[in-house]
């Protein structure tokens, strides 16, 4: 289980498109949100030479790239990117909320528009990562408590 965050080439993002759009349904009629595999590339690089760390793997089948930070992972696809971050204490650490801040202003640098779906948010510029997971994880931690699972 996990709090996610997804971002689109697609600036008419909105509450009634939201779900088409990140079903891939809209790109025929939308070719300016195909992410090309240089833009893709281009958005690792820059988050390498902004000093953070990764493993990268680039998956043939899927054309995506993976970007394993160690406790959460970004994917890159040619239609969206997705931000994963497992409910993990470790991913509440402000050093690891500092570090998903810095990707997010990067991806929107980059002309994306994010959602996130746990606060039903859409993220043009700075987004609250730390209290919407924050909160988020609290939810999921009482719940599993309350099933015997902490």
């Amino acid at each position: 289980m996990g709090y996610g965050i997804s971002f689109v080439r697609f600036e008419g993002l909105n509450e009634s498109n939201v779900e088409e759009v990140f079903a891939d349904e809209l790109l025929s009629e939308h070719p300016e949100q195909y992410l090309s595999l240089e833009f893709r590339e281009s958005l690792m690089l820059s988050l390498r030479s902004h000093g953070l760390r990764f493993e990268a793997h680039y998956y043939d089948q899927t054309d995506s790239l993976e970007l394993d930070f160690g406790t959460f992972d970004l994917r890159l696809y040619s239609t969206q990117i997705g931000l994963s971050i497992p409910y993990w204490d470790s991913n509440n650490e402000k050093s690891v909320m500092i570090i998903i801040s810095q990707i997010i202003s990067i991806i929107v640098d980059f002309g994306l528009v994010g959602h996130d779906p746990q606060c039903d948010e859409f993220i043009r510029d700075t987004h609250d990562v730390e209290l919407h997971f924050g909160l988020s994880k609290a939810v999921v931690d009482a719940g599993m408590k309350k099933l015997g699972y902490r």
